[in-house]
């Protein structure tokens, strides 16, 4: 009898084992410090509204216009009730990142919009702004904007189309790819003015106007980052991103042509990871900005800037 019990809890526990090595792992994007832009905004956002857990559902992404705006999304991956996806969007250059706007959007709605053959079914998904009047230097006013995506066969955000304006004809767009593990690897983009038939063809994958990779660390945290100018045979943009215990504490970016630092952020944060204070600095127009910023019961994140 002994015996046989013992054989029983060898089976039970290969059993567990074997479920527990089966167990689909979260895509890499879902992560932490695996994107260029900030994620810890996003990350309060849906922990004080949707709960703790509603952040585990989501994978992160940078986007820009490469001109004066950038955006990082959350978008989510498995089932629930939380939005699919939010924006957060703000200054390009890493000394405006938390200035001059920063608003965020949530979506409220999702539909089918259109199938398009080799490209999929594109959703149209709506979303509106959230805002504080707290935030200093908002654009003001702000509205409704409709944002279209596709999703790969994991559910993954696949390509991207953010309009400017209430028309299609002008807008910019991106497509991603992953690597084994589920982060990004290349993210192809154009810039503001590209319409959304332009945007959901073919040869806009073949001829972006930029690519940027991803190269991420032991720790599965973002290392370097290249942003390239397709065709142009130089290298835009490099970035690299150094951490601590507590999350990433700096991210330089070099100057193409001289490899020299070009702009740096240095940022302190609290023992759950979200920023206390940052320091940026342009090395190009000697120019320093102070931050604090204040996370808030509603969500939102209040910032400070001289």
């Amino acid at each position: 009898m002994k015996k046989t019990m013992m054989m029983l809890l060898s089976v039970l526990t290969c059993l567990l084992m074997l479920t527990a090595c089966g167990a689909a792992e979260p895509p890499a994007a879902s992560r932490d410090y695996t994107t260029l832009h900030e994620q810890s905004e996003l990350r309060w956002y849906l922990s004080q509204n949707y709960g703790k857990d509603a952040v585990s559902k989501y994978c992160f992404y940078d986007l820009n216009d490469h001109g004066e705006t950038a955006f990082t999304i959350a978008q989510r991956y498995l089932d629930g009730q939380e939005p699919q996806l939010l924006m957060l969007v703000f200054d390009m250059g890493i000394d405006d990142w938390f200035c001059y706007g920063n608003d965020l959007y949530v979506s409220r709605e999702s539909e089918q919009y259109r199938e398009i053959p080799d490209v999929g079914i594109i959703f149209r998904l709506k979303l509106v702004p959230v805002s504080s009047s707290d935030i200093q230097y908002s654009y003001g006013e702000l509205y409704p904007i409709d944002v279209y995506a596709t999703y790969n066969k994991d559910g993954l955000l696949e390509r991207i189309y953010v309009p400017y304006g209430e028309t299609l004809e002008s807008g910019t767009a991106g497509i991603y790819e992953y690597d084994r593990n589920g982060a990004v690897s290349t993210y192809a983009g154009v810039g503001w003015g590209i319409g959304f038939e332009d945007a959901f063809s073919s040869e806009f994958k073949e001829n972006p106007e930029y690519l940027l990779t991803y190269s991420y660390g032991d720790n599965g945290f973002l290392k370097e980052a290249f942003d390239n100018a397709v065709g142009s045979g130089n290298m835009r943009d490099r970035y690299d991103f150094s951490y601590s215990a507590i999350g990433r504490t700096s991210v330089k970016r070099y100057d193409p042509e001289t490899g020299e630092t070009e702009e740096t952020l240095e940022t302190k944060r609290d023992a759950d990871g979200r920023l206390v204070s940052a320091q940026s600095y342009s090395v190009r127009e000697d120019y320093e900005k102070n931050f604090t910023f204040s996370y808030q019961p509603d969500g939102l994140c209040v910032y400070r800037w001289e």
